[in-house]
């Protein structure tokens, strides 16, 4: 290897919270806090030999370093796959439609630029070559051993295998550590964990922590359902700056009381506000699935989670729900579900992770600077967005997307409102938040209309009908408004006299 150094891998752990010495050098990184280690095997859980093996992956784990080094070798201990992985992972070997393994191993980001999935040798060593070939003064050029430049890299330990470290030795000389970034705080079950995305670092939360320039702390369990007390002692260790919550899925498989899982859930959520209530945080409702390898257990109560999920967010101005079943093409759903039946391959991790980055973005800033902002938008397309702005003068509904080409905005009614003059930009967010609840008033043209019908799956009709609108917007009356003092009789007849006097190719509706 000519000219080397080498260094201690534990100094470059990112994304744990413990580390644990196995002697020989060795070193395990740990996810979870010491008392959520014994929550999760508690006679509170669902599964606790389950939860202990998927706990003990290292998923989201990660070494980061800057080297000037060319090559660098990582000595990596992997462990066979626990049961709870292999039992997923032999779904995925007799589904048809499934990728090819290997499933898990160790990838690298350098310089943003990721290499493929290795595996360790007999040897436990990971080699990476850190040159890009493409950037080669003339080709078939190799820099000398300790003339690279500077590099940084980061390394994904193995998400559905527990693993060890060692050393890592490189041919440069220097590696350094990279100082702690912002987090984002990943909750969830194997959807999370990483199943099935065949590279550690091309799982949905590694792609997103990406988007997000966060690091990731991965607590993805498989198997796992919402757990009152299993974030006990985690607040030490993370400083998240914003938090994703995906569970749920898992209550499908077996008997469960409606009366107690809603109170889990609401208990789960309370807790993730207590302990970090400035924090974002996205709740995802139900991923998709299907039925065809594990039909939906007859005594279980997952119809019911959605609404459990809504309703124990709403309290919380922090935290916004995500329509997860958007995040997938339903159509689509063989292709991209792994097994068959729930876990995402692939590509469903790269359209999971890029619908979810729209949401995140776009219901990031707090409600107040996107109400504003979608304010400023709905005056400059003047009477067009009449129905916009009075819904939002009045308080009457929450800004989903406020962006120059699109402003959707959710009513309580479940119903509506979207305007924007970039068809794709609003084909683009309701594929993002998914169809709603309820009809959609679109402010503009039949285009517009037609491309709202094609994202919703709906049929769009022409609407000049004042009580129609005021209908669909939840009140009998005109919007109130306290920036519009005055008698509430005078302000619907004024309201309704502007709607009269739009063209009737003006508001449409799709249902």
């Amino acid at each position: 290897m000519g000219p080397s150094i080498s260094a201690r891998a534990a100094d470059f752990f990112h994304g744990a919270v413990d580390a644990v010495s196995e002697g020989g050098g060795w070193v395990r990184p740990v996810r979870f806090a010491p008392a959520q280690l014994r929550a999760l095997a508690s006679v509170r859980a669902w599964h606790p030999g389950l939860y202990k093996q998927m706990a003990s992956c290292t998923s989201g784990v990660t070494l980061e370093f800057a080297t000037d080094a060319t090559r660098v070798l990582i000595e990596v201990r992997m462990d066979d796959f626990p049961r709870g992985s292999a039992a997923v992972l032999a779904d995925v070997e007799r589904y048809a439609g499934a990728p090819s393994g290997p499933h898990d191993g160790v990838s690298a980001d350098v310089d943003g630029r990721h290499l493929p999935l290795v595996l360790p040798d007999e040897g436990n060593l990971v080699e990476l070559y850190l040159e890009d070939p493409d950037a080669a003064p003339e080709q078939g050029l190799v820099r000398l051993p300790g003339m690279g430049v500077p590099h940084a890299v980061r390394v994904w330990l193995p998400c559905l295998a527990p693993c060890a470290v060692r050393e890592i030795v490189a041919d440069g000389t220097y590696i350094e550590p990279v100082a702690p970034r912002e987090q984002l705080l990943v909750l969830g079950d194997s959807i999370a964990q990483g199943f099935v995305s065949k590279d550690p670092g091309l799982s949905w939360p590694a792609r997103l922590a990406s988007h997000l320039n966060l690091e990731l702390v991965n607590q993805g369990v498989g198997g796992q359902v919402f757990q009152p007390g299993s974030l006990a002692g985690l607040a030490p260790y993370v400083k998240p700056a914003a938090i994703v919550v995906e569970l749920g899925e898992n209550y499908r498989y077996e008997p469960c009381s409606a009366s107690r899982t809603e109170r889990e859930v609401r208990a789960f959520l309370y807790e993730i506000s207590e302990t970090w209530p400035e924090v974002p945080t996205w709740v995802l409702t139900c991923p998709a699935h299907t039925e065809d390898v594990y039909p939906t257990h007859p005594r279980s109560c997952v119809s019911s989670v959605d609404a459990m999920i809504r309703s124990a967010a709403a309290p919380h101005p922090q935290m916004r729900v995500v329509e997860a079943a958007a995040l997938l093409d339903d159509e689509l759903l063989p292709e991209l579900l792994a097994d068959g039946s729930d876990h995402p391959g692939p590509e469903g991790q790269r359209m999971m992770a890029e619908r979810l980055a729209f949401v995140v973005d776009a219901t990031r800033e707090a409600p107040e600077l996107r109400l504003t902002r979608a304010l400023e938008l709905a005056r400059r397309e003047g009477a067009a967005a009449l129905p916009v702005a009075e819904c939002l003068r009045a308080g009457a509904g929450e800004v989903l997307v406020a962006d120059k080409g699109v402003v959707v905005v959710q009513l309580p009614t479940g119903a509506r409102v979207v305007m924007g003059p970039s068809r794709s930009a609003v084909r683009r967010a309701l594929t993002c938040l998914g169809p709603g609840a309820g009809a959609t008033l679109v402010c503009g043209g039949r285009s517009l209309a037609r491309e709202v019908a094609r994202s919703t799956g709906g049929h769009a009709r022409s609407c000049h009908n004042a009580a129609e609108i005021l209908s669909l917007m939840g009140d009998a009356e005109a919007p109130r408004s306290e920036e519009r003092p005055g008698d509430a009789e005078a302000q619907a007849l004024e309201w309704a006299s502007g709607l009269e006097t739009l063209p009737a190719s003006q508001f449409w509706v799709v249902a």
